[in-house]
């Protein structure tokens, strides 16, 4: 029954991720001289997908909280796995912030280009600027931006550390900060966690028979003066979210370490 339930999801996902593709393809040759208008068609067609994907791969998931965001917000939120990224999609109409090195895989790195993915090498200091100023004109022009600030995936048994770097748009351009939390629920622990190759990570979602989220949406944190003042905030309260004490009073919580904050 696994491989049976493996078999027909992973159809159903590839035909989703097929006509994903061709939307994208014919929103780029439709509004490749009108870059407003195409990110305005991505984030409503990204969104369409998304929602499809959840469904093809029997994600069923809960939102707690208001969706209703204000334009032009940046949305963090905690880092599990692959499937994070159709949750957030489908549930806003966003634009990511991602590794650079996603931009070179197969098929899901061109998908991200035609996204209107912003990149990042963290590792070099020019592109964390060029990355800031990309994030401040989406947000500026009214589109919401997400990235995941752990700046890695988890276990999904914590919220880990925040890297503040990307926090420093939102401070510049005066924008609220939109937590959310991800919880994934199944028989399998862990089984959303992203551990092994891409392939292996998504063959034991589409196996899972009964994997379930909640998607938990706080109120805007207002803007704050420093990145590492927001990067604390937001941290602290996914923590206390997940684990119901703050880091500050729990011994075994990973605070957020100086190395973290560049």
């Amino acid at each position: 029954m696994p491989y049976f339930r493996l078999g027909y999801r992973l159809v159903a996902l590839l035909s989703v991720v097929l006509l994903s593709f061709l939307t994208s393809v014919a929103l780029w040759l439709l509004f490749r001289d009108n870059q407003k208008a195409h990110c305005k068609w991505v984030g409503w067609f990204a969104r369409f997908w998304a929602r499809r994907a959840c469904a093809a791969i029997g994600l069923r998931y809960t939102v707690e909280g208001d969706l209703e965001i204000p334009p032009g917000s940046m949305i963090v939120a905690n880092h599990v796995g692959a499937v994070d990224i159709f949750l957030m999609a489908a549930n806003f109409k966003l634009f990511f912030v991602s590794k650079a090195e996603v931009n070179g895989w197969p098929v899901v790195g061109q998908m991200a280009q035609l996204g209107k993915t912003i990149f990042v090498d963290r590792s070099r200091r020019h592109q964390v600027t060029g990355m800031i100023n990309s994030i401040r004109e989406r947000m500026r022009e009214g589109f919401n931006v997400a990235w995941f600030p752990e700046g890695s995936v988890t276990k999904g048994d914590s919220v880990y550390p925040f890297k503040p770097s990307a926090f420093e748009a939102a401070v510049q351009e005066k924008r609220p900060v939109v937590p959310v939390l991800i919880r994934y629920k199944a028989d399998e622990p862990y089984v959303a966690s992203w551990t092994g190759t891409l392939g292996e990570h998504m063959i034991r979602v589409l196996k899972c028979k009964g994997l379930t989220a909640t998607v938990r949406v706080f109120p805007p944190l207002p803007p704050a003066q420093t990145r590492q003042e927001l990067s604390r905030f937001s941290h602290d309260l996914l923590y206390q979210a997940f684990h119901g004490t703050s880091p500050e009073t729990d011994p075994q919580a990973m605070s957020v370490s100086a190395s973290s904050e560049r």
